[in-house]
């Protein structure tokens, strides 16, 4: 909202006023002070019946009052604030003073919220162990040049899951919008744990849980079997931030695949690696005294 009048006076009539508003008629706030324009020796300002004189005009900018928005009522009023006059002399009950040209005007709010867009689809696919980056987010508007984005939540690229990224942006008169993207880590463009895409000889899922890259070659993660006294014991480093995935060690006294078991296989410590978060050393063994042959693999399900 923005008011704007002329006002005059003659030489004993008031100076100095203040603007007061009001939404119930009863209630008023004071905005701001202000003194009648007074005549200098390049700008004579006297009312006349015939024409405004823009020398006497006054403005107030009321847009900055949030509680004046979208009123059915608002009375304004000019109350005098002092006794000084315009020309400098006593003040005399022929003074006067007069409002002319009242004009309130303003401009409709702002009701359009920003518009929030996403460099790329909306679900996208990561594969593990690479780089992630933002594609890009960005929010436009019709009434403001430029308008933030602010993002909650973030992408973990080292472990597989799901994550969702969720953006909100408020324009300068409040109106806000939202947007979301899901980002899916997997193993490989098909997640698939069978899935060799380095072709080393080792599966993708192995190498993700033993701490390799599925798309490099990793043979540096394989466990090490030694015998240890009347057990035969197999350390491995393990990963230990993903919930859904489970490493478990089994025996056999043959390799025959219906004969491999965890029973009689325990964990005997494990250890966080060091500069490497989210993962632990981790060893186990099984009893092989009287035993002519036995056989420990690491099972990994996810």
């Amino acid at each position: 909202l923005k008011l704007k009048f002329d006002q005059t006076g003659s030489s004993t009539g008031p100076l100095q006023f203040k603007l007061a508003y009001s939404v119930n008629g009863t209630t008023f706030t004071d905005y701001a002070n202000y003194d009648i324009p007074r005549a200098t020796a390049s700008s004579a300002i006297a009312w006349s019946a015939t024409s405004s004189n823009s020398n006497s005009t006054l403005s107030f900018d009321l847009s900055s009052i949030g509680q004046l928005a979208n009123k059915t009522n608002l009375i304004f009023r000019l109350l005098q604030r002092s006794t000084n006059t315009i020309g400098g002399s006593s003040p005399t009950s022929q003074g006067t003073s007069r409002v002319d040209n009242v004009e309130i005007s303003g401009v409709p709010l702002d009701s359009n919220p920003p518009v929030i867009l996403l460099t790329g689809d909306s679900i996208l696919r990561q594969i593990a162990s690479s780089s992630w980056s933002e594609p890009g987010v960005a929010a436009v508007d019709a009434e403001d040049s430029s308008v933030a984005v602010m993002t909650s939540g973030s992408v973990n690229p080292a472990v597989l899951g799901s994550y969702s990224l969720n953006y909100s942006a408020v324009d300068s008169s409040g109106n806000t919008a939202s947007a979301s993207r899901t980002v899916n880590v997997l193993l490989n463009y098909s997640n698939s744990g069978s899935l060799d895409s380095d072709a080393n000889g080792l599966s993708d899922l192995l190498e993700y849980a033993l701490g390799g890259s599925p798309i490099g070659n990793s043979l540096a993660i394989l466990p090490s079997v030694a015998v240890f006294g009347d057990n035969l014991r197999v350390t491995f480093q393990a990963r230990t931030n993903d919930p859904n995935l489970t490493i478990q060690p089994v025996a056999s006294e043959s390799l025959s695949s219906s004969s491999w078991s965890a029973s009689g296989v325990t964990k005997v410590s494990s250890t966080p690696l060091l500069g490497k978060e989210g993962f632990e050393i981790q060893i186990w063994e099984t009893s092989i005294k009287n035993i002519p042959k036995k056989f420990l693999k690491v099972e990994i399900t996810r």
